[in-house]
């Protein structure tokens, strides 16, 4: 399944995972050390940029050649930053 936004935060993964339905993540079982080695080998750690004058270190979460860094901003924003 494709992720919600293409780049997000630490919090908003996870924001994301507990709001979904006790059904979609019956299976799954993760802490937050769990997800943190997820990322590392599934997503990729973008350098760290300035939303609404906050700095952040996303994770993206699809194919980074093909976001440049306002679809980054956008996706933050949209996601609630």
């Amino acid at each position: 399944e494709a992720p919600p936004f293409p780049a997000m935060t630490f919090k908003q993964i996870v924001t994301d995972l507990r709001g979904r339905s006790d059904e979609e993540l019956a299976h799954l079982q993760l802490d937050e050390t769990q997800l943190v080695k997820l990322l590392q080998n599934h997503a990729t750690r973008y350098k760290q940029i300035s939303v609404e004058g906050k700095k952040i270190k996303p994770w993206v979460l699809v194919k980074l050649d093909t976001l440049k860094q306002h679809d980054i901003k956008k996706s933050l924003i949209d996601c609630g930053v």
